[in-house]
């Protein structure tokens, strides 16, 4: 990756999760103690999003550099990581069946 994508993905993070911090958000989305959770205290379910958003931010800042060539493997690779992601979001939001959480990996497998 190249330094441009460095300096890029860094501060899109942390812009991400100061601002979802400070959002209406920040007191909803948080995973209570509970017998299948490890934490005991509530913790923020925010900080994949803020790692989301610097990742994406870095690969097509190393992309717009020239890094390298955004082709359909980039694209592929890029869509299975962000609906891993997304399928992370929705288990934290609605807690998804282990089944829902299999279709997700699977699908990541055929994209």
């Amino acid at each position: 990756m190249t330094t441009a994508a460095a300096t890029v993905a860094l501060p899109a993070s942390a812009l991400a999760i100061w601002l979802l911090i400070r959002s209406p958000l920040a007191a909803r989305l948080v995973a209570v103690p509970s017998s299948d959770r490890w934490h005991e205290t509530p913790t923020p379910l925010l900080g994949g999003l803020g790692i989301f958003a610097g990742f994406s931010a870095g690969l097509w800042a190393a992309a717009a550099a020239g890094a390298f060539t955004i082709d359909r493997g980039i694209v592929g690779i890029y869509g299975g990581c962000a609906l891993l992601f997304f399928a992370g979001f929705a288990d934290d939001l609605v807690s998804l069946p282990p089944l829902g959480k299999l279709a997700a990996q699977i699908g990541r497998a055929h994209v």
